[in-house]
């Protein structure tokens, strides 16, 4: 995912303003292990776009966020019959 620079971050040069995503098996355990050890950018939610995430920052200023489909989207996608591939996020 690309973005513009951080609007509440000045801007001197171009940098990295992206985000990069890990899918996880069990994304509100990986929650649990991290929220109290990492600055978070946005808590575990349910988006309306299917997606179950939450994003923190490293230690370098990046965001890493980390989701799975949610269950109303993985039951959306089985009902529609979309084959498993599809649905996988590279």
């Amino acid at each position: 995912m690309l973005s513009l620079p951080n609007e509440h971050l000045p801007f001197e040069k171009p940098e990295f303003t992206g985000s990069l995503y890990f899918q996880a098996d069990d994304v509100d355990s990986l929650w649990e292990n991290l929220r109290n050890k990492a600055i978070v950018v946005y808590p575990l939610e349910d988006f309306d776009y299917g997606m179950r995430e939450f994003a923190i920052r490293d230690n370098n200023g990046y965001i890493l966020s980390s989701d799975r489909k949610s269950e109303w989207a993985a039951r959306r996608a089985d009902g529609l019959g979309v084959p498993l591939a599809s649905r996988i996020r590279v």
